[in-house]
């Protein structure tokens, strides 16, 4: 396939828009469409257009029957900006299909993708039937959600299609779970305001495939059974906003660093922080898919990085990072002085995105228990959320 039927496979997705979806049944506003004897999908509506409060829940029950819903179906709330508030993904969603809430521009907050969700993805079955086999259909299943401030995305997820959250204006923070093997085209394009960046992956990582006639199915993270990178291939496409990241962290099992957030690529010379929470130093080696085959390289950061920015590496291994290659680089490494009390994302501050998550985690959408139980009685509840509140505000 070829850059320009790529591109005209984008142009009839645009000009030509699915017409709304039927659907079996609807309870409390939403449509649902059966998908076996026991689980259904949301599906799209017109009326939708009027909502401006999204209640997603993990099971619904008709005439008698319960169903658990598992999937969101493509364009289900496309352009439906008068939502507003936080969107909370149910536990029992392992599906979000393409355009899901593309132009939700209301939606502000955190956005948590749980760990049950292991695909972001098109529907192959209706790919199939406008484009043929190859995947044409680039996912934009978040773009244009202005009012977004920070995306958790699960372990379940492996892969997130092209301009996934392209255009989503307000995002300053993004982590990533530790199973990402690949982000596809322009996923954060737009993001202007993203300078925070957790990176948790263990897998190696992938570059931005501009080249359209290379094996989609390489593009988007697809390994074959001769693979000699096989489980073990993955990582950071375009991330064409790679100037303004400031902070990039590290998790405690990330083995390489994301090559977009490298300078010698990316230019990277923004870059004010580098947290590495893992003992062992993190590998530079890079993986590129070029010209049919494999390529291995060895990208290190700006020197403008290497001279201005701190590396905070963890407690009694800031002599391991002087002495590993490419990270002795660095002219300033100091070690974690210790745990911030109310810090809960492990950024040096409390803030309004601390509280946040500490909502979150009190609401089990997301998974800091230990750092968000600021009061240490075993359980996070409202009164460690007034206590971050009140660490934020000084008192």
């Amino acid at each position: 396939m070829n850059r320009k039927l790529h591109l005209l496979s984008l142009v009839v997705c645009v000009v030509f828009p699915l017409q709304a979806a039927a659907y079996d049944f609807m309870v409390d506003g939403i449509a649902y469409t059966k998908t076996s004897a026991n689980t259904v999908e949301v599906t799209q509506d017109a009326s939708y257009k009027s909502l401006t409060h999204l209640n997603l829940v993990e099971t619904v029950t008709n005439a008698g029957k319960t169903y658990t819903v598992t999937s969101i179906r493509e364009r289900a709330f496309q352009k439906c900006s008068n939502i507003t508030g936080e969107l909370v993904i149910p536990n029992s969603v392992t599906t979000i299909r393409a355009y899901a809430f593309s132009g939700c521009s209301g939606l502000t907050g955190s956005l948590v993708i749980p760990n049950t969700v292991t695909l972001l993805d098109w529907d192959h079955e209706l790919e199939n039937e406008l484009f043929g086999p190859d995947p044409t259909i680039f996912c934009y299943t978040f773009t244009d959600c202005t009012g977004l401030e920070e995306i958790l995305i699960g372990d379940g997820v492996k892969w997130l299609g092209a301009r996934m959250f392209d255009g989503c204006t307000n995002v300053k923070k993004v982590t990533f779970g530790k199973n990402i093997h690949c982000v596809g085209d322009g996923a954060f394009e737009n993001c202007v305001s993203l300078d925070h960046i957790v990176w948790n992956s263990i897998f190696l990582e992938c570059n931005d495939y501009t080249d359209y006639s290379i094996d989609l199915h390489a593009v988007y993270g697809y390994v074959y059974e001769n693979d000699p990178y096989h489980e073990g291939y993955g990582g950071l496409g375009s991330f064409d906003v790679a100037n303004n990241i400031k902070t990039l962290e590290l998790g405690e099992e990330a083995r390489y660093i994301p090559w977009r957030l490298k300078g010698y690529y990316a230019e990277n010379n923004s870059l004010t922080s580098v947290i590495s929470k893992n003992p062992l130093p993190p590998s530079f080696q890079d993986v590129r898919y070029w010209n049919n085959e494999y390529e291995v390289m060895y990208n290190d950061f700006d020197g403008v990085v290497y001279e201005n920015a701190v590396l905070i590496v963890p407690p009694g291994y800031k002599s391991v990072y002087q002495s590993a290659d490419d990270w002795k680089k660095f002219k300033h490494i100091e070690e974690f002085v210790g745990d911030i009390k109310g810090d809960i994302n492990s950024d040096g501050s409390v803030d309004i995105a601390d509280v946040n998550l500490c909502i979150n985690t009190m609401l089990g959408k997301a998974d800091q228990t230990a750092a968000a139980d600021v009061s240490g009685d075993g359980a996070v509840d409202i009164a460690d959320v007034n206590a971050v509140i009140n660490l934020m505000l000084g008192k």
